[in-house]
């Protein structure tokens, strides 16, 4: 009996033995393989920029963090909202290493577990951005996007905050009114669908766009023009990208100068521009009684913006005289003409008052139309046969011959409003001859000698009016 109880109480003992024997080798194996494992990492693994290829997890534990401390006196961390960008301050970044280590798959690119307290996210929001009123809410998903950002370790990390999923309130950034002649029901179709209109983050607005899509047949092209100038009138004040915008040839009575942009939907004439922000903007656009108006809501800017126009140049139109056989007296006015203008847009950029930067827009130029009048023509002097201006006799009994009289080319009757080579008249505002159809060496009008414009190159026929370039200056007076 004894024999049979010592049995069984050895057997007990040994059991409890091995019993804690095992618990103690399975908390060694747990915190050597577990919590600090001794297992490797294979080739091409990294933690962040750090290359742990074939290291033991400890080691790792080790390396990331040296790494980590490294990284942060050099990185930068820039945040951007709308058209503001700000350098987070990096000195209360945290790393979670040892959670960074146990989640890293061996062979792979493995981001760093971040750490950022919300109350120095809210801190540099407030410090940076103050015209927006971040909530709770956005101040969690910002921190968290900014987390998320900085895993990826690199020295230089850039992010864009002002997404559509902020709570903070939109605004109108921007809005213009001009008076308006709109009458057609096509124009209140076209108002009607671009009010409202969203213009979602980095996409493109076109008013061709949108008519394609809208049976509006009745609208002009000066219709779409007025309310195209207002859309581009609110968009400079704005960070929004012109794409395409172009004027007429005159300028538009209703629109204010410099803020012209024509459209014509024949030529494919357009107004464009993109968003280059993160978030929606939408617009809206109005008639109400005699005025037209056009606005754009979305997050707030941090900077102001200022359309400035300067440089105004009014340019007075030339008279042309024109004599022709068909007017038997006095004076015939065929163009009453009008002043052309110049004037410079620019856009002004302002952080508290304070100038940052000033982006030319565009130097806008309307040629003048020149006053034209026409005379009865008047009786020359016939040159006689072998006289110095006619030495051969060629011209004489010639009734098409070219013929001077007092310095002014007698004009074609067959051809009104021209010299017989096609040369108008042009007289200055002191009544003086500025262009009367001759070269500088004296010869025939109609020759090629010492004539840019000859007969073969612009198939015997000059314009009647001046050419100007794009900037306005003078080409052929």
């Amino acid at each position: 009996m004894d024999n049979k109880v010592f049995g069984l109480t050895f057997l007990a003992v040994l059991a409890s033995a091995m019993f804690f024997f095992g618990i103690a080798n399975a908390g060694s194996y747990a915190v050597d393989n577990l919590l600090f494992s001794s297992e490797e990492y294979g080739d091409n693994t990294y933690i962040g920029t750090t290359d742990v290829s074939n290291m033991e997890v400890a080691s790792a534990v080790s390396t990331v963090s040296s790494s980590f401390d490294s990284w942060k006196q050099n990185a930068a961390l820039f945040v951007r909202f709308q058209d503001a960008t700000a350098k987070y301050p990096l000195k209360h970044v945290e790393a979670l290493v040892e959670e960074t280590t146990s989640q890293a798959q061996s062979g792979q690119q493995n981001n760093v577990v971040i750490n950022l307290p919300e109350a120095k996210t809210r801190s540099f929001l407030e410090s940076n951005f103050p015209e927006v009123a971040f909530s709770e809410t956005d101040i969690q998903s910002i921190t968290s996007t900014l987390e998320r950002a900085l895993a990826a370790g690199q020295t230089e990390t850039r992010v864009d905050i002002s997404d559509d999923s902020l709570t903070a309130e939109k605004l109108i950034v921007s809005e213009t009114s001009f008076p308006h002649d709109l009458a057609s029901d096509g124009a209140n179709l076209v108002i009607e669908e671009l009010d409202g209109m969203q213009i979602a983050p980095e996409s493109q607005f076109s008013l061709l766009a949108v008519l394609a899509e809208l049976n509006a047949w009745d609208i002009t092209d000066a219709e779409l023009t007025e309310i195209a100038s207002v859309i581009y009138s609110t968009v400079l004040k704005t960070n929004l990208l012109i794409d395409e915008r172009s004027i007429g040839a005159t300028q538009p009575a209703s629109i204010p100068l410099g803020f012209e942009a024509a459209i014509s939907q024949d030529l494919a004439i357009d107004l464009a521009f993109t968003n280059p922000n993160h978030n929606t903007f939408t617009l809206n656009v109005d008639k109400a009684g005699e005025m037209i108006t056009a606005s754009l809501t979305a997050l707030p800017f941090v900077y102001d913006y200022s359309v400035q126009t300067g440089g105004e140049t009014e340019i007075e139109p030339r008279l042309i005289k024109q004599y022709s056989a068909f007017v038997s007296s006095g004076t015939s006015v065929k163009e009453n003409g009008a002043d052309g203008a110049r004037i410079e847009v620019s856009r002004a950029v302002f952080d508290d008052n304070e100038e940052l930067e000033v982006e030319p827009v565009s130097t806008d130029f309307y040629p003048p139309v020149h006053r034209v009048e026409v005379y009865p023509l008047e009786t020359p002097d016939v040159a006689s046969p072998g006289d110095a201006a006619d030495p051969a006799g060629e011209d004489a009994g010639n009734p098409d011959a070219e013929q001077e009289q007092d310095g002014v080319i007698v004009e074609d009757p067959k051809n009104p409003g021209f010299d017989l080579d096609g040369y108008p008249i042009i007289f200055d505002e002191n009544g003086d001859i500025v262009q009367n159809g001759q070269n500088d060496s004296g010869s025939d009008a109609g020759s090629d000698s010492g004539n840019a414009n000859s007969n073969e190159e612009n198939g015997g026929k000059q314009s009647e009016e001046p050419v100007y370039d794009k900037s306005g200056k003078l080409i052929n007076p």
